[in-house]
């Protein structure tokens, strides 16, 4: 090997050592999560919600939430929603729904104007909004 290559490969290294030591900073805690039931009209059968909120900083969080259908006493997978809430700027927040159900994936986005950070936000505002939906 020349030089070149081995100072690439030192370079690379020291890159993919330095990511290693920088992930346990940026992990994710549990903030919130439960369980819900509720008869769903419209599908003429119980749904079960589980949800769990994960807060990476104040300025992004993101929500999990499993939809199963009780089908002979057992409940059976459905589809997920992914929920995150990201402070882009000063005064906006973007709110992105993906749910895998179909191929590709549905998703809707959305920006809010608000002072708040996202995880004042999820508490605050969104939080009681994901209940009325899922509940």
């Amino acid at each position: 090997m020349d030089k070149k290559s081995i100072m690439v490969l030192t370079v690379l290294f020291a890159v993919f050592v330095g990511f290693q030591f920088a992930e346990p900073a940026a992990a994710a805690k549990v903030v919130d999560h439960g369980v819900s039931y509720k008869w769903d009209k419209t599908q003429g059968m119980w749904r079960q919600n589980t949800w769990t909120t994960y807060q990476y900083n104040n300025d992004f969080v993101k929500t999990v939430v499993v939809t199963r259908w009780k089908f002979d006493s057992k409940y059976t997978y459905g589809y997920k929603n992914t929920i995150t809430l990201a402070k882009v700027s000063k005064d906006t927040i973007k709110i992105r729904d993906v749910q895998d159900i179909m191929e590709p994936s549905v998703y809707s986005l959305n920006y809010k104007k608000t002072k708040l950070t996202a995880s004042q936000y999820y508490w605050r505002v969104y939080r009681a909004k994901l209940f009325n939906w899922y509940e």
